[in-house]
């Protein structure tokens, strides 16, 4: 049987590292990229080792169907933000089990997204001076074992949408120990200079491998 071939979309040479901030650095031609068929899915993995999986429009229809039974009551920062917590999740099932249905999203309030995993999903043109951000409120109440950084590569800092073929950026995860232990900083919002919030911050260049938690997660689960 044929496998069915989704929408891809060109990654991008990555640039240094450093404070997520505004002025971002220019995308960059490819550079040692190599593709991974997985499921029905085609995984990118780039030069810095981040595996993409490719949003298809079944999973952005998937997604927006079931935002009024997941929102929740907490600080927005942009009309997206359900939506991309949506897509970080289907992603992150993707890569992990090789079918992005196989998610909880609706049925997991007050709960971590995968178990062990926390899913911290964002809208924003991909760079690798991004960081896995958790608010210092949501630290002290929810303990996974791990909070897994996705970033769902959108045009500009404004976006209002997301479409078939975006790519979905697995930057890696931390512990929960690290991100405890992680400096604080309030980064605002796409609305405001200001979020009212502080969170802490881990560059996601500083991440383990999500490799090397796949790998983990199987070895445990079989």
């Amino acid at each position: 049987m044929r496998p069915h071939l989704v929408a891809i979309a060109q990654l991008v040479r990555v640039t240094d590292c450093g404070s997520v901030g505004r002025g971002f650095e220019p995308h960059w031609p490819p550079k040692q990229n190599r593709l991974v068929f997985d499921g029905g899915f085609f995984i990118f993995l780039c030069s810095m080792h981040f595996p993409v999986i490719i949003i298809t429009q079944e999973m952005i229809e998937e997604a927006q169907r079931k935002v009024p039974s997941a929102s929740v009551h907490r600080t927005v920062a942009s009309r997206i933000d359900t939506l991309t917590g949506h897509l970080g999740e289907f992603a992150f099932a993707q890569y992990l089990y090789g079918d992005w249905r196989k998610n909880s999203v609706g049925s997991n309030k007050g709960q971590s997204d995968f178990g062990d995993f926390e899913i911290k999903a964002s809208s924003f043109p991909f760079n690798t001076r991004l960081n896995l951000l958790v608010r210092e409120d949501y630290a002290q109440k929810r303990k996974p074992k791990f909070y897994v950084q996705i970033i769902l590569d959108v045009k500009d800092t404004k976006a209002s949408e997301i479409f078939a073929g975006t790519s979905a950026f697995l930057c890696g995860y931390a512990t929960c120990e690290e991100v405890d232990a992680a400096p604080l900083k309030d980064f605002g919002s796409k609305l405001s200079d200001r979020g009212g919030y502080r969170c802490h911050y881990i560059s996601i260049t500083k991440l383990h491998a999500i490799e090397e938690l796949k790998s983990r997660y199987l070895k445990d689960f079989k």
